[in-house]
């Protein structure tokens, strides 16, 4: 399938045609007619080729111009990157050789920039400013203030862009400067925006600061939810259970302070807690809905040994005391589509905005055909089964599936075994007609978005949230 990528001839040729009719017409289908020829560096088994089936699914082939303004703004900016980097002329002689010695700097910690490694170039009596940013193919314009994170403004003013983890880990808000240059990141892991792709014009807009006003290009945007982002609020609440539900879950729930307000959040959504006494926060999922026990906020939040809040939460935190949240945050979200049937894959504290999910489709009468996943390790490691099983009754068409991967004999389990993607893998065959929402650690997740394509599942119909470390032994 190389061959159908970055020829602008094929592409106007092949205007408005499916994109099986497109394969299929440049002879890249097998003799059974269905399977596509896969290249060597693919997965060669039959059972896992793509077919033109899959590809029917896929919308028909748009115009060209549709996009042509914006491609030619990238290659025009991308060729002043290269000028800038090419300097002057290159001397020759002794001249080049001193043209060469250049500082360079340090090399950071595997992984990782140095800590607002592009803002300390500001000098401390820089004035803080106002700057337009336009975001496209939207055509959105937000203000964003010097101090603050584009994504963090935008959230402000109602805008909700993809983002993950807010600390500039997971990739989900990386854009493209299409107009101006003077962005700087505050700390980020350079696995999420390498170096090379800093250079071209990709940026991470969790961790990006506008110092000029600035045309940015969402790679990564959902049209339905883009305007229907929640205000940004503060909140002082009180812890009033801390129960832990496995060895190494807690289920915490905290009440509003101020009793007059409430604090407005998407199902799905989470929040910021504030560690004390040190200048950091830490994200949670609300495990409850907007309109269950209002006042009241659930969720389930992993203990990790010498995490922050982890250390924090098993050790200090007690009923009774006092705890600040900001938020909500995160676009893990129910999307509204009838047709469509739900599959939910979860591991670990990715219980969480799932249960949330699953309690609002319960509370508003959603009959969606939906089945959940849930993976851990051994049986003690399962929480909120029966409430999971409960469910079933109320949503005639749900279903709870658990599997272990490395169960005890002591357990008595007559359940799913194994890695709960290849239980997905087992028991799904065609996943065409569903919506997928993907929420636990790292591996899980990477695993199911690797997955869930080959069962059927569109990309553009796979929301995940992904719990990133913070640090080597902190927690989301």
């Amino acid at each position: 399938m190389g061959k159908l990528i970055g020829a602008r001839e094929w592409e106007t040729l092949y205007h408005g045609w499916n994109w099986a009719d497109v394969v299929k017409d440049m002879g890249f289908v097998r003799d059974d007619g269905n399977t596509m020829v896969a290249q060597p560096h693919l997965n060669l088994d039959p059972k896992k080729m793509w077919t033109l089936d899959h590809l029917r699914r896929c919308p028909p082939l748009a115009f060209p111009e549709r996009h042509s303004q914006r491609d030619e703004r990238r290659r025009a900016r991308r060729f002043r990157r290269r000028l800038q980097q090419a300097g002057p002329r290159r001397p020759t002689g002794a001249g080049r050789l001193l043209s060469q010695l250049r500082w360079v700097r340090p090399a950071p910690f595997p992984g990782r920039t140095h800590a607002g490694a592009d803002r300390h170039r500001r000098k401390a009596g820089d004035g803080r400013k106002k700057h337009h940013v336009r975001f496209e193919p939207v055509g959105i314009e937000i203000e964003v203030d010097e101090d603050k994170t584009i994504l963090r403004a935008a959230a402000e003013q109602g805008i909700m862009l993809m983002h993950g983890c807010k600390e500039g880990q997971c990739a989900a808000c990386k854009s493209f400067l299409l107009d101006g240059d003077d962005v700087e990141h505050d700390r980020y892991s350079t696995f999420a925006l390498p170096d090379y792709e800093k250079e071209e014009g990709f940026t991470l807009l969790c961790r990006a600061h506008a110092y000029e006003d600035l045309t940015i290009e969402l790679l990564n945007y959902d049209e339905e939810m883009i305007k229907s982002g929640l205000p940004i609020q503060e909140a002082a609440v009180e812890v009033i259970s801390k129960e832990y539900v496995t060895h190494d879950l807690v289920h915490l729930v905290v009440k509003l302070l101020d009793p007059t307000s409430s604090l407005k959040f998407f199902p799905g959504q989470y929040v910021d807690f504030a560690v004390p006494d040190r200048q950091a926060t830490r994200s949670f999922s609300m495990a409850n809905t907007p309109g269950r026990n209002e006042g009241l906020l659930e969720f389930v939040i992993k203990i990790y040994p010498d995490g922050l809040f982890s250390t924090f939460l098993h050790e200090e935190v007690a009923i009774g005391d006092r705890l600040d949240i900001t938020g909500p945050f995160g676009v893990f979200t129910l999307r509204d589509a009838p047709q469509s049937d739900l599959l939910f894959l979860g591991g670990g504290a990715g219980m969480a905005p799932i249960l949330s999910l699953l309690r609002s489709m319960a509370e508003r009468g959603i009959e969606r055909k939906a089945t959940f996943y849930y993976g851990a390790r051994r049986r003690k490691d399962l929480c909120f089964e029966k409430e999971l099983s409960a469910l079933a009754d109320i949503l005639p068409s749900f279903r709870y599936v658990p599997a272990l991967s490395e169960p005890d004999e002591n357990d008595g389990w007559d359940g799913e075994t194994g890695l709960i993607t290849d239980v997905v893998r087992r028991l799904e065959n065609d996943l065409g007609r569903a919506d997928a929402y993907v929420c636990g650690p790292p591996p899980m997740v990477e695993a199911a978005l690797e997955l869930l394509p080959t069962l059927g599942v569109a990309d553009k119909r796979i929301f995940y949230d992904k719990f990133t470390t913070t640090g080597d032994a902190d927690e989301q």
